[in-house]
């Protein structure tokens, strides 16, 4: 709800800031929510969150902020434009999708910096964070399922010459492509 609150602040003469938000994921209890903010009971919130839920978007909240411009749209107007702003938002912004994964740390010589930055890189491992102390240590993001292959890849690399610990389970954000036709829900 800060969020909406930020969005409030953002354009205060804005006359309606409709909403919606879906929370948990597949297998979860779902919990919602809707705004129509002062437009006509059904008209507003629901088709933005009828975007959510059409979409199977979790953990996201939509705002959509509307000033009056003087032209009555009517209940049918209202609803295309409120949900088509919501599929055009997604659409914008993109959609990521979380997946399971685990934090590396890796303690290695200096020689090896180029190496290991090269490797990763071409496997699509992220490191999150570089230090250069009295050796190098790289914080690495890897994926479930591909743990085995970077530690393969960091012994392969390193030629034993490295101390890799294993920390905490994270997620990981993923970016998901687009769908062929656009259509999040309308």
């Amino acid at each position: 709800m800060a969020f909406l609150q930020e969005r409030k602040k953002l354009y205060p003469d804005a006359r309606h800031h409709v909403y919606a938000w879906l929370l948990g994921g597949a297998g979860e209890q779902k919990l919602q929510r809707f705004s129509d903010d002062g437009e006509p009971q059904g008209t507003a919130g629901p088709p933005v969150l009828d975007v959510l839920v059409r979409g199977n978007i979790y953990d996201t909240m939509i705002v959509v902020t509307r000033y009056f411009g003087g032209i009555l749209l009517g209940t049918g107007g209202l609803v295309k434009a409120y949900g088509g702003a919501a599929t055009g938002v997604i659409a914008e912004a993109g959609l990521m999708e979380m997946l399971p994964g685990r934090r590396y740390l890796v303690r290695f010589p200096y020689h090896f910096v180029d190496q290991l930055q090269y490797q990763l890189g071409q496997t699509g491992i992220e490191i999150a964070e570089k230090h250069f102390g009295h050796e190098v240590s790289f914080t690495c993001l890897v994926e479930s399922g591909k743990e085995t292959d970077f530690l393969r890849l960091v012994t392969a690399n390193l030629r034993g010459q490295a101390e890799v610990s294993r920390g905490e389970e994270i997620l990981l954000p993923q970016m998901v492509k687009e769908k062929a036709n656009g259509n999040y829900g309308n």
